[in-house]
């Protein structure tokens, strides 16, 4: 019998397995976007709140991954503003990388037993889920950029 914790560890590989199909970037995707990391920062404020103090302050998990996310609405808001000299592609990569710092955070947060393992697989779903459509975004218009070369 597996515990929770091995079964919970193979759904959260599984889903960081799955081949990502390139998905066409649109202001209504970005939307969805922001929509998700409104969901994700609810999620995140309901959490920190329970971390003990000296989580909250500037050394702390739960002040970084608040910063994290602030970081991250700044780069959906450079991403949807209209600027033609901004490479979106770089923007949306940026974002993922940032997503996957948060994901470290958080996944450290339930190392130091400041969250439960089920609390960890709902946060890490969330920022794996927007993640996936971020890259899936970068990838189309890295195509797209390569195609117009040729």
């Amino acid at each position: 019998m597996t515990s929770y914790k091995s079964r919970n560890n193979q759904r959260i590989k599984s889903s960081l397995a799955r081949r990502i199909e390139p998905i066409q970037p649109s202001q209504d995707r970005y939307g969805e976007i922001k929509l998700q990391l409104d969901q994700l920062m609810d999620y995140s404020v309901d959490r920190i709140h329970y971390f003990p103090r000296e989580h909250k302050w500037p050394a702390g998990l739960g002040y970084n991954i608040m910063k994290t996310l602030d970081y991250l609405f700044e780069l959906i808001f450079e991403i949807v503003a209209y600027n033609p000299a901004y490479d979106r592609e770089v923007g949306l990569r940026q974002m993922s990388v940032k997503l996957k710092v948060m994901s470290t955070y958080v996944r450290s947060s339930y190392t130091n037993r400041l969250i439960n393992a089920q609390k960890w697989e709902v946060w890490t779903r969330q920022i794996v889920d927007i993640d996936n459509q971020v890259i899936a975004m970068a990838m189309y218009l890295q195509r797209h950029h390569e195609k117009s070369k040729d």
